[in-house]
């Protein structure tokens, strides 16, 4: 059975790399726009946008929903790992 999604690929994998340099980019620099404090409020809205837009995902029916929520996803994803890595090493 063919569902259709296997064509999306070289769409979703072009977004996929896009997004995890935006989202590192964003990470880095987000926080001192935003004012001191914001990591943790930023992390945690990462964490739940990435699940929502897995959820996405699973209803998309079409190439450019697939890429759009794999891109957000992508892009929350990689915004929580560098905030998550930032505040485990500011820790110490």
């Amino acid at each position: 059975e063919d569902s259709g999604r296997a064509g999306a690929k070289p769409l979703v994998s072009n977004f996929k790399f896009a997004s995890k340099i935006g989202g590192g980019l964003f990470a880095a620099f987000g926080p001192s726009l935003l004012g001191p404090g914001s990591e943790v409020p930023l992390l945690v809205a990462s964490y739940l946008s990435c699940a929502s837009a897995t959820v996405m995902y699973c209803m998309a029916d079409s190439s450019l929903h697939l890429a759009c929520s794999w891109g957000v996803a992508y892009f929350c994803e990689e915004v929580a790992n560098v905030l998550g890595m930032t505040t485990v090493v500011q820790a110490f």
